[in-house]
């Protein structure tokens, strides 16, 4: 008897076991054959699922924002207040700290490296985060929302830029610095 498969779910683990293969070699160094051997599937089968590698790494941003923000939501939804939602989001970008980084450098990475120079759709996915984080958050301007999340992915450039060791507090006091700043 044939094995049924669950292409939606299959597409989705092979997405987000990608991500760790892209992160190790980078996009240039991925390519469909290793991450097939990788993800112990058949190239056959990842062609099934994606056109090139760039289809599937532009799929793998797309799912692992969708829950990003699923799992921000749902780490922030534990608070009532406002207030406390601050704090609770100041403790999710804490904990995901390396992973951010990790993300910023792989959208960096890709952006440089694509064959095809047109535009990607990461801009969908930035505004994405910012409209969820305007929310969330009751930031009170499109462009304020905008500005904090612009100014936290170049507070994650800087650390990976200059990392210092004992910045326990770092990112918990820039961020209330910035709220501060926006007057929210």
């Amino acid at each position: 008897m044939p094995k049924i498969v669950n292409h939606n779910e299959m597409r989705s683990d092979l997405l987000l076991r990608s991500f760790e293969f892209f992160y190790h070699f980078g996009f240039q160094g991925t390519s469909m054959r290793d991450l097939s051997k990788k993800l112990k599937i058949s190239t056959g089968t990842l062609y099934h699922y994606f056109n090139d590698k760039e289809d599937l790494f532009e799929k793998m941003m797309v799912e692992l924002s969708t829950l990003d923000i699923t799992s921000g939501k749902s780490f922030l939804d534990k608070s009532k207040t406002t207030q406390a939602k601050w704090q609770k989001f100041v403790e999710f970008v804490e904990e995901k700290e390396e992973y951010f980084k990790m993300l910023i450098m792989l959208l960096i990475d890709f952006e440089r490296n694509k064959s095809n120079k047109k535009d990607s759709n990461f801009h969908l996915i930035l505004d994405n985060y910012v409209l969820n984080i305007k929310n969330e958050l009751k930031i009170s301007s499109d462009e304020k929302a905008e500005i904090f999340f612009n100014a936290l992915i170049g507070f994650f450039v800087r650390k990976l830029i200059i990392p210092k060791k004992s910045d326990e507090s770092a990112i918990s006091d820039y961020i209330k610095k910035l709220k501060n700043s926006l007057g929210e």
